[in-house]
């Protein structure tokens, strides 16, 4: 990682569980353990990281009632850095996995 990206990571804001309240309840988890871990969640939701608009042809009834809501939490509760393309997924992914290495080897958990 160069130093630009470090700082992305080091700049994470935490998000209280109750803003993830505003998201449909089945959404929650997946939403967090992305933003959190760079856990890939399933078909919408990485549409939606995407900014994919074919992300409605996988949503369930509950979700595509709310796509404009979970759109709108994604703009506004989510550092742009994690969102908005399959680069910017792909990239989160990949820092979230190294930050989350580098903690481990700080605690002598790494994986080896």
């Amino acid at each position: 990682m160069n130093g630009k990206e470090d700082s992305v990571m080091d700049l994470v804001p935490e998000i209280p569980d109750e803003v993830y309240e505003k998201l449909p309840p089945h959404l929650r988890r997946g939403v967090k353990r992305y933003y959190e871990h760079g856990i890939l969640p399933g078909e919408f939701l990485r549409r939606v990281i995407c900014n994919d608009l074919t992300a409605v042809m996988r949503a369930d009834p509950e979700s595509l009632a709310s796509i404009v809501d979970i759109v709108r939490w994604f703009y506004n509760e989510l550092p742009s850095p994690c969102w908005g393309s399959r680069k910017k997924m792909d990239a989160w992914v990949k820092r979230c996995a190294k930050r989350d290495d580098q903690r481990k080897g700080e605690t002598g958990d790494a994986r080896k």
